[in-house]
């Protein structure tokens, strides 16, 4: 989110170049405290900012149609902005938390299993099946049906 911002590059380039004599630690912490606080001046509190543009847009429906329009576009920005954070967010989790054997892996991992499990299909005429060696079966009979051709086209 914050490498679509032009205003980006200039944080880092200013607080990294501010003080040549500065080791790398002390440039990185200068640089993520400079970032921090780009970040609230730039995106502030994205949740807050949501609530009351969607507040402002309800009343502009009501009075003035051509603002509410353009409060619609701003809101969908700041959704879009959002859901960019949360995505960058559960990375940061993933990296931080899923490669070690802890609970948080686990869990994903059991998610995901269950998530992808087939647990039932409708086979041709349109029965469904949740037994192993029907869906066995329906699965076969698919793949059989795709599979082969009656004709070859060459």
């Amino acid at each position: 989110m914050w490498v679509s911002r032009n205003e980006f590059r200039a944080a880092v380039l200013e607080s990294w170049e501010s003080d040549p004599s500065r080791d790398v630690i002390k440039k990185i912490t200068n640089c993520s405290k400079a970032l921090e606080a780009w970040n609230k001046e730039s995106f502030g509190d994205i949740r807050h900012r949501i609530a009351e543009t969607t507040r402002d847009c309800t009343t502009a429906f009501v009075n003035n149609l051509d603002s509410a329009n353009q409060l619609q576009r701003d809101l969908n920005l700041l959704c879009n902005q959002e859901e960019i954070m949360w995505r960058q967010r559960s990375k940061a989790f993933w990296l931080r938390d899923g490669n070690r054997n802890t609970r948080f892996f686990h869990s994903v991992a059991s998610n995901r299993r269950r998530r992808n499990e087939i647990t039932g299909l409708k086979n041709a005429a349109g029965d469904w099946c949740s037994d192993a060696t029907g869906i066995e079966r329906i699965l076969v009979d698919y793949f059989k049906e795709i599979l082969t051709t009656s004709t070859l086209l060459w």
